[in-house]
């Protein structure tokens, strides 16, 4: 997909990374991690789960956070995918999960 719009993955650009947790300090603990690693913390915030207009919420449960991070990577295989790893094994220590990362596709 991103090689057939002549994309280079090797380039390093803007990947923005997700992770959900169930605490704000589980969410905090991860962006000190990541960011002694480069990452920056752009923000934590509340997870709050979204109802239509008129729904009724009549399920009970932690919304947990979210914490948004960017840094500054190349998306080929060989360099993301160690690096989805390690953040699954950080997310995994603070009981949250690693929700994943995108990127803006540069021209």
């Amino acid at each position: 997909t991103m090689n057939e719009d002549g994309e280079d993955g090797s380039k390093a650009r803007t990947v923005d990374h997700e992770f959900w947790t169930p605490a704000e300090d589980a969410a905090k603990a991860i962006g000190d991690t990541l960011a002694a690693q480069g990452y920056t913390v752009v923000e934590i915030k509340s997870a709050e789960h979204e109802h239509e207009e008129g729904e009724e919420c009549n399920h009970h449960h932690h919304d947990g956070f979210v914490l948004l991070l960017t840094n500054q990577m190349a998306v080929d295989p060989e360099t993301i995918m160690p690096v989805i790893h390690a953040n699954v094994d950080l997310a995994e220590k603070h009981l949250g999960m690693y929700v994943g990362w995108g990127s803006p596709v540069s021209k």
